[in-house]
């Protein structure tokens, strides 16, 4: 048997968990829980304002601050795509059009 005054909440996590005072017990019950329904809180942006909003910051050079503000988007998030946009365009860059045949092994003397 457990000691008086002591009960079990069952698991939290993955930790079993032992409460001692009631005010914890309440905190555990409250915060602890898994989200059911996830409710978005602002709408996505459209892609094709996105991608206008980008070739205008890539293309015109406008700064993504201004660009941000005239489409309305936040940002952070105009930066975050202007940036996948540039690593993509240098990842095709530099994809060869053919493969090459690399040598593998001793070279004959």
């Amino acid at each position: 048997m457990g000691k008086v005054g002591h009960f079990s909440m069952g698991q939290v996590g993955q930790h079993e968990f032992v409460c001692q005072s009631e005010p914890i017990q309440i905190f555990f019950l409250y915060f602890c829980r898994k989200m059911r329904n996830y409710v978005r809180k602002t709408e996505k942006v459209p892609s094709d304002v996105i991608d206008r909003a980008v070739a205008k910051v890539l293309d015109e050079g406008k700064s993504v601050y201004i660009v941000a503000i005239l489409f309305n988007i936040p940002r952070r998030s105009l930066t975050r795509f202007v940036e996948n946009k540039k690593k993509s365009g240098l990842e095709e860059q530099n994809r060869p059009n053919s493969v090459s045949p690399t040598h593998h092994g001793y070279s004959s003397a």
